[in-house]
């Protein structure tokens, strides 16, 4: 695959990442994540970290699924793979 390919896809799988969350698809949602994947929350402890799909979906639940809605613009992504 082609640097520029690989950005395109790379740039795909975020755009689906987020509309799958503007969707509140919380199983799709956990579909991006592997076992041993981390997420935390910005304002939260360093060591307060899900592990695996169905701790961060939980944890995106907890902090999303009150509010109406949510939206941003896709201005810069990053997106590159850089081999060492």
């Amino acid at each position: 695959m082609t640097v520029e390919a690989n950005v395109e896809t790379n740039k795909e799988r975020v755009r689906a990442f987020w509309n799958a969350l503007y969707e509140r698809d919380w199983n799709l949602i956990g579909s991006f994540f592997a076992d041993d994947s981390e997420y935390t929350d910005v304002p939260s402890p360093a060591d307060d970290v899900a592990r695996g799909p169905a701790l961060i979906v939980a944890r995106l639940r907890l902090g999303l699924e009150r509010i109406s809605g949510y939206e941003h613009d896709f201005r810069l992504m990053v997106a590159e793979v850089i081999p060492w």
